[in-house]
């Protein structure tokens, strides 16, 4: 949830390969390393270099959001769950 809440805050994220949060990368809203110290260090200081990257991954954060994590964004993915599972079992 943190992860989304900062997204939604339109400020860039550094995640873990372990966050189970692929919309991040999906959207080039922020970074995802590997759980390394060093790896970690080296994606927020080219975050904290880069003030045009940090502005795309925050815009592109807000984007997430507004678009998969809002209650009627949420609402389209189970209805495409839905008819996913109705055209696999035939009903």
């Amino acid at each position: 949830m943190r992860v989304l809440e900062t997204c939604a805050s339109g400020v860039p994220v550094v995640i873990t390969n372990y966050c189970n949060l692929p919309e991040v990368a999906d959207y080039d809203a922020g970074s995802e390393v590997q759980r390394d110290e060093n790896e970690l260090l080296s994606a927020l200081l080219h975050l904290l270099r880069d003030d045009e990257l940090s502005k795309t991954f925050g815009e592109n954060g807000k984007r997430i959001v507004g678009e998969k994590f809002t209650r009627d964004g949420i609402a389209r993915q189970l209805e495409e769950v839905h008819r996913e599972v109705n055209k696999e079992t035939g009903s």
